[in-house]
């Protein structure tokens, strides 16, 4: 992934960023997930800016950070327990060789709500990889 994100171009980034913020705009606005109308509300008007493409203002940060903290609360709610899984293989020397994580036992609206999420974070990347590669291009026209 790294790789394909120094060889893309401003352009690229840019148009990975809003397609992106698209998809991540669509899927909420399909669900809307939250169990508040106030919460709804308020990602409702979050979304509007990154709908209307405004994707690299300096306040869109903070728009994705406040959606992701009202998801994260409603992920909470629907996460029953952790369940510890072992990833690794049994050694006859040395016994257990790897490590013990514990992943969350979650509803199936968990799963779509921490699937949002992880839309999101992309969204957040894409968006952060075309601003670096923003910033840089103005850097160097600073200089020649």
């Amino acid at each position: 992934m790294q790789d394909q994100i120094n060889d893309a171009t401003l352009e690229e980034l840019v148009f990975e960023a809003l397609r992106k913020a698209r998809l991540a705009v669509a899927a909420l606005r399909k669900g809307m997930f939250t169990c508040s109308a106030k919460d709804d509300a308020f990602i409702s008007r979050c979304l509007s800016k990154l709908e209307a493409g405004h994707i690299l203002g300096e306040d869109v940060e903070g728009t994705l950070d406040a959606v992701r903290r009202v998801l994260s609360r409603e992920i909470e709610k629907e996460t029953f327990e952790t369940k510890r899984v072992f990833d690794g293989y049994h050694d006859p020397e040395f016994g257990d060789v790897g490590r013990v994580f514990e992943i969350p036992v979650r509803t199936v609206r968990g799963d779509d709500l921490a699937e949002l999420l992880a839309q999101l974070d992309g969204l957040s990347e894409a968006r952060n990889a075309a601003l670096d590669r923003l910033r840089a291009e103005k850097e160097v026209r600073k200089r020649i």
